[in-house]
């Protein structure tokens, strides 16, 4: 049985809610790819028609800086 060619035929929408979702969390869009079965450059199309952006990085921010003082 041949695979389905269409993306969306693919995957259904809540799996592309689920992916859209875990891109945002932090998943690379390699290891969506790999998930789903699909090429990256799928996933880029999709996550980028989809308009999804990751979460602000918390990079440089009060959180993720050492307060550790050194003499």
């Amino acid at each position: 049985m041949q695979r389905p060619w269409s993306l969306r035929e693919r995957l259904d929408e809540r799996e592309i809610a689920k992916l859209i979702t875990a891109y945002r969390d932090g998943a690379t869009t390699a290891s969506l790819a790999t998930t789903h079965g699909v090429s990256p450059s799928s996933i880029k199309r999709l996550l980028h028609t989809a308009g999804a952006r990751r979460a602000p990085s918390t990079r440089g921010s009060e959180k993720a800086t050492s307060t550790t003082t050194y003499p």
